[in-house]
């Protein structure tokens, strides 16, 4: 085999554009000086935080929604006027109060039941005992 000179016309090449060097050097200088960021501590940083965040509110929020004592019964309890009745099958907060206190507002005597037997909401159960205010 032997070498065979190729020639070229050298009126066809363009220089290079010396700005093109200088930003392809800057590029990468930049790529080598800036620090590689660790994306997977970053977001387990980040989840830390949210969640210690989220623990101290949820702590903060549980202690605020514990028990407190107020002077909100209503004047059936203090004085000891009431009367208990058991809950039958079928009954609600609403037969209740139409059975039992039928001259009254019926939201006022839910209430006064809800406050004189520490109950947070109106479900009941039957053969559950509550107390109710007389009128």
């Amino acid at each position: 085999m032997s070498a065979q000179i190729i020639e070229f016309p050298m009126d066809r090449v363009k220089p290079v554009n010396a700005s093109l060097i200088r930003t392809t050097r800057q590029a990468a200088y930049i790529a080598q000086t800036t620090p590689r960021v660790n994306y997977l501590k970053v977001t387990m940083f980040w989840l830390l935080v949210i969640g210690l965040i989220y623990a101290m509110f949820s702590s903060t929020v549980g202690f605020a929604q514990s028990a407190q004592a107020t002077n909100t019964l209503p004047a059936a309890s203090q004085a000891g006027n009431f009367k208990y009745v058991t809950v039958m099958q079928g009954d609600t907060m609403w037969s209740i109060a139409a059975r039992y206190a039928p001259d009254r507002d019926s939201w006022s005597f839910i209430s006064d039941v809800l406050a004189l037997n520490n109950l947070d909401d109106s479900v009941i159960s039957p053969g559950q005992r509550l107390a109710l205010p007389k009128n």
